[in-house]
Parts: C-alpha cells; structure tokens; sequence
C-alpha cells in the first residue's frame, strides 16, 4: 500500500521529534520548539513521532499552525507524521501530517471534541448546555476543515490507485463516481465499524450533492457581501431536502427533526465561504486524467500536443465538478470521523484515507 504516490522516506532520527504521552499544550510546546530547532538546520523534512492516548484540542491547533507556515529561507519544510498508537487529538495530529505513516500494527482511535462539565457543582441550565454543544459543534467542525485538507489528497491517491477498476463511463456524474469509489474502498475494509462509517459518510455526501446548486462559483466566493443571503438559501433548500427524502408526512419539523436540520445546515454552510475552490483545482490540476471519461482524455491529449496551455485549462475545468465531489466527501467523512468515537486499524486507516502510507515493517 502507498505505492500510488511515490514512497517517501522517513527523516532519520537526526530529524524526528518524539510526542510520547498525553498530549498537552505543555508537550505541544516542547515539540515545537524542537521542530523550529531542527527547521533552522536545514528545510529537509522533519518527523513527528506519536504514540499518545489523545489530549488538548488547543495544541492540536498549535501544532498543526506551526506545520503549515513552517519556512525556511522561504521554502517550505513539511512535517510528516508516524502512528505507533494514536487516540483523539493524538490521531488528529497525525492526520494533519504533510505524509502521514503508520505501522502495520498501529490502532488509530478517534472521537469527537468534548467538553467538562462545571467543577463546581453549578447546575446545568438549558443555556448552558446549549452553549456548551454548540462550542463543541463549532469545534468538530474546524479541525474537519483542517483535517479535510489533507484527506482530499490521499482519498484522490485511493482512486488513482483503483482507476483499473473503476473506469469512468461516459456519463458518470460525480455523484456516481463517487459512489463507484466508496464501493471499492469498502470492498478493501476489513472492519464493520469502518464499512459503516464510509455508509454513513457517503449517504451524507447525497445531501451536500443536493445543496450544491447553492454552494458559490469562485466569482461569487469573492463577493463577500453575499453570504447571508447564500446562507438563507441554504437553509431553505435543506428544508426542501428532507420534505422530499421524506414524503408522506414522515418528517415534520420537531425538536428532534430539528436539532437534525440544523445539523444539516451546519454542514452544507462550510462550503459556502468558497475557500475549498482553490484546493480543488489543485487536485483538479494534479489528478485531473483520473476524472475524464474517454472522449474528454482524446480531448485533453490532443491539446496537450498543440497547446500545453489550453490543455491544462480544458483538465480543470473538466475535473473541477469531480474534485469538487471528493472534497465534499472527504468534509462528510470528517465530521462522521468527529461525530462519535472510532477506531481503526492500519490497513483501514489507509484505504479511508487518514494516513498516506503503512510501513512494510515495525520501524524502530
């Protein structure tokens, strides 16, 4: 597994830091400092060892600030991380990795962000709780976003790798070739726990592929001003969702269905900043022959033979409505992976994209 993407060598231990235990906003520190320490030397890639039971959400953050704007020079230096063991905000550090490895035997556990009830005996008001869900909710949703940013790459590598069987037809919409994949990928999982979890994710993909048609192009992503009025039609349309899922008076709009709704919403309204564009061209830009059909490839090859130019223009703007399908799927897997608690083995952890490789051998 991992030969899709060439193998990447790990850092020596010249260039490792080790996080062993929990992981605290303290240990997230010294780790930092270390990282810095070794980016001085040299931009060569450093490695982030992890075996830790989880810890503070607050220095995932700080980690995960300094691996993306770590510079040397100028030029970038990526982290990649290694799972020996992993739980919670452990696993979320190394999911945010540049390359994230894992040993053969390593188990990733995972589960949303939680909250401590009050030390001091206060009553627990309607208020409060609600107060409390929703910073958590907030919470899940941004290290989703963060995690999802480097997901998107290793599931587009999953289906590079599973493009001989997993031809497109002429007609595929996004939709179905994303449905294609999952079912590819869940052939390869070897646990009920992680087959349900792609279940789940990608019923909730259907949803996002319905709202869509309210997400913004990158001309209105631009335009600011707009995105209440965005977010109101959002809102309207997930209405329109589930009175349609639900024919017959099955839904109504109870506290429950609600609280669903809501949930809904919340979802599909992290796609409407428009910031996820950009990334989609990227992998647009670098997977994009996975995405055409037949006619579309003759297309391509044959502009590619008189204008380089042209023919980089015409793969992005084919692939874009399939780049755009694997980020919607790989934010409905995130907030799954963040909507209870988890685990996986190594092999599985890889075929749903959380770690890019699964080391041949226990590293030492």
């Amino acid at each position: 597994m991992g030969e899709v993407i060439p193998k990447i060598c790990r850092p020596g231990p010249a260039r490792t830091v080790k996080i062993s235990g929990p992981l605290t906003v303290a240990a997230a520190r010294r780790a930092i400092v270390a990282i810095r320490r070794l980016a001085k030397v040299s931009a060569e890639p450093i490695a982030l060892d992890i075996h830790s039971g989880g810890g503070e959400v607050e220095a995932f953050y700080q980690l995960t600030g300094v691996m993306e704007n770590l510079r040397v020079n100028g030029e970038k230096c990526k982290v990649f991380t290694l799972a020996r063991n992993t739980r919670s905000a452990a696993t979320y550090l190394l999911l945010a990795g540049h390359h994230a490895f894992a040993l053969p035997q390593a188990q990733l556990g995972l589960h949303g962000t939680r909250g401590a009830l009050p030390k001091n005996r206060q009553l627990l008001t309607r208020e409060t709780t609600l107060a409390l869900a929703m910073r958590l909710d907030r919470e899940n949703r941004s290290v989703a976003r963060i995690l999802a940013k480097r997901i998107i790459f290793r599931i587009a590598a999953r289906q590079h790798e599973l493009r001989p069987t997993n031809a497109r037809s002429s007609t595929q919409t996004p939709l179905a070739s994303m449905e294609k994949l999952t079912s590819q990928i869940a052939r390869r999982l070897t646990s009920d726990g992680a087959r349900r979890l792609l279940h789940e994710s990608f019923e909730r993909l259907k949803l996002v592929f319905a709202l869509s048609a309210s997400f913004p192009t990158q001309t209105q992503a631009a335009a600011s001003h707009n995105l209440p009025r965005r977010e109101a039609r959002v809102f309207q349309a997930t209405i329109a969702y589930e009175l349609a899922a639900n024919p017959g008076g099955a839904w109504r709009l109870d506290a429950t269905a609600g609280a669903e709704l809501l949930m809904d919403y919340l979802l599909a309204k992290d796609f409407l900043p428009g910031d996820h564009l950009k990334l989609a061209r990227r992998i647009a830009r670098r997977f994009g022959p996975d995405f055409l059909n037949g006619p579309a490839t003759r297309i391509y090859a044959r502009l590619q033979r008189r204008n380089p130019a042209k023919a980089e223009e015409y793969l992005i703007k084919t692939a874009l409505p399939h780049a755009l399908g694997l980020w919607y799927f790989a934010m409905t897997l995130c907030h799954r992976l963040l909507a209870g608690a988890c685990e996986f083995s190594a092999p599985d952890a890889y075929w749903l994209g959380l770690v890019d490789e699964v080391l041949p051998e226990a590293a030492p």
